[in-house]
Formats: structure tokens, sequence, C-alpha cells
């Protein structure tokens, strides 16, 4: 499921459906000057593959480990 999601990242955040939610939660100058940035898609793809390819890492034990102790 976190494969599918990496791999789906760059559709997700060239997409419309993307913007039309963010447009939802930034104010609109901030929306326009954001998603009218030339590389932002491909800017926000790196950076969540990156934070999802660590998570997926830490699940499959090859990463770092996070131990809870009382």
């Amino acid at each position: 499921m976190l494969e599918r999601a990496i791999k789906d990242i760059p559709t997700i955040a060239g997409g419309m459906a993307y913007r039309t939610q963010m447009a939802r939660f930034l104010p609109k100058e901030q929306h326009e000057q954001v998603f009218g940035k030339a590389g932002y898609e491909q800017y926000f793809a790196r950076t969540i593959n990156t934070q999802l390819q660590q998570v997926e890492h830490g699940l499959r034990r090859d990463g770092p480990s996070y131990e809870f102790q009382l």
C-alpha cells in the first residue's frame, strides 16, 4: 500500500483534484503563487516521496529503530 502511494504521488501532485482541495485551505493569493510556480509539483512529489520512503524503511526495520520504553 505504501509502495503504491509513493508511486502515485507525482500524479496526485500534478492533478487538478489536489489543487482544488488545496484551494479550500490556502488563501487565493497564496494558492495562485504556489501552484503558479514552475517546478512546484516536482518539489512536492520529491519531498513527500522522501518522507514516505523513510516511513517504509522504518516499518521494514531497515531504518533507524525507535523503541518505546517506560
